[in-house]
């Protein structure tokens, strides 16, 4: 998420997780030639998801329901469409198995986020925010990395068995651990921001490689990071129900551009497009902030 993860509200409990983490710079996917045909949510990166497809549909529609409460929908139905069939092209090139469900908003605090079952929000000012269309894919590719991986899904499962075995915190926690994040103990608190950690750092992997095999710039994540730092949007208050425990994005940037050096070159990566700047111009015309206030 370019927003933080899921708030738990979980008990706060003595538990101090002691384990080695695994090689800091290895990838979690490598299996990138088969994107879209790979099952990345089993086996050592992936966690026991305890959500059956309805219930994780009908958790997604329940949270979508407070979250319209909190946000705007942009009115704007040429931008929608824009930045939905942007949304389209990467899904369409990704590991996200059923629908993308993407709702653009205007004038929230947060800049993108993304819950389960195919939810994801994006807003305007990502649009205005992005100097080229490559930036702001990477973007909408982070949100939907997240929901292939079924990261609220997986949290949600998470919080229930610990809710049913408060000692288990390091064979829940083990997936997050081999990526050697710095969160290994601190009870509940640790325990959530090693996973939200992880989710973060897989979703980054995750993004570079479906901009790469939609045929965008791969760098446009990372190159976005660097214009959201500019303009002092990493520090963005969390979305709905949310708390702040993103790595910094040193680490991020650093762990992205391990990422490229493994990706094929593209012959001709799209960088930018005509419709993009379109888009931009328009929120700018329509008094969308740049910067964060």
């Amino acid at each position: 998420m370019l927003g933080p993860p899921l708030r738990h509200a979980l008990l706060l409990l003595p538990t101090v997780i002691f384990a080695r983490p695994g090689p800091a710079l290895g990838q979690l996917h490598g299996d990138f030639l088969r994107i879209g045909a790979r099952d990345i949510n089993k086996g050592e990166f992936g966690f026991p998801n305890h959500l059956t497809p309805l219930k994780e549909y009908q958790q997604a529609l329940e949270m979508d329901v407070r979250i319209q409460r909190q946000v705007d929908k942009s009115g704007n139905a040429e931008l929608t469409g824009y930045v939905g069939r942007l949304a389209e092209q990467i899904q369409r090139r990704s590991d996200l198995k059923g629908p993308l469900w993407l709702r653009l908003t205007r004038s929230q605090e947060h800049l993108a986020f993304s819950t389960l079952a195919g939810r994801a929000y994006i807003d305007e000012k990502l649009v205005r925010i992005a100097e080229n269309e490559s930036q702001l894919a990477g973007a909408i590719a982070h949100e939907v990395a997240h929901l292939a991986a079924r990261h609220g899904a997986e949290n949600i499962s998470r919080m229930r068995l610990l809710d049913a075995n408060p000692s288990g915190f390091l064979t829940l926690l083990r997936p997050c651990l081999t990526i050697g994040n710095p969160f290994t103990s601190g009870g509940t608190d640790g325990f959530w921001q090693a996973v939200c950690y992880f989710n973060e750092i897989e979703a980054d992997e995750l993004a570079t490689q479906y901009l790469w095999n939609s045929g965008f710039d791969p760098e446009g994540l990372l190159n976005l990071l660097s214009v959201l730092q500019d303009h002092n949007w990493l520090d963005a208050p969390p979305g709905p129900s949310q708390t702040s425990s993103h790595p910094p994005i040193s680490v991020r940037q650093k762990r992205i551009r391990i990422q490229l050096k493994k990706l094929p070159g593209l012959e001709a990566a799209r960088l930018d497009s005509s419709d993009f700047q379109e888009a931009r111009e328009q929120t700018r015309a329509n008094g969308v902030p740049l910067s964060r206030k």
